[in-house]
């Protein structure tokens, strides 16, 4: 009987992820970017390690709130991230699009992402400043 408490309590204790709670805010050109999906995904150096991502959605102020992907617990872990941010630009219909165009320039959605480190008591002041790309102007 005794064992068997044991082993009831580990299971509880390993279903609780290490996680601090993280918010923020995303703008593009200092305007607030709302409807943009924010996922940290951890950079860990072990592929065994328990590396679960995080994933928000920004409000109409650019402000989110993580929530761990899979899990019931909210922020992410603490330590290092890459950060992708995009906004899908989906057709007025609701049509499959192949490649669908993203409102967010590339670099803040694709390759490495954006580095940030989540401090281990958490955060509410991640923020992301996006810039678009400078359009030429024709003379």
């Amino acid at each position: 009987m005794r064992l068997i408490v044991l082993i009831s309590l580990a299971a509880i204790g390993c279903g609780k992820a290490p996680t601090v709670p993280v918010s923020g805010r995303v703008t593009l050109d200092g305007q607030p970017l709302e409807g943009a999906s924010v996922l940290f995904q951890p950079v860990v150096a072990d592929a065994n390690a328990d590396g679960f991502g995080s994933v928000g959605q920004t409000d109409a102020d650019g402000r989110f709130e993580l929530k761990a992907i899979g899990l019931p617990h909210r922020g992410a872990i603490p330590g290092s991230h890459r950060v992708y941010i995009s906004k899908p630009l989906y057709p007025p219909n609701g049509e499959y699009v192949a490649d669908i165009p993203n409102a967010i320039p590339d670099e803040y959605h694709t390759g490495d992402g954006i580095a940030f480190e989540v401090p281990s008591d958490g955060t509410i002041e991640a923020a992301f400043d996006l810039v678009s790309p400078k359009r030429v102007r024709r003379k």
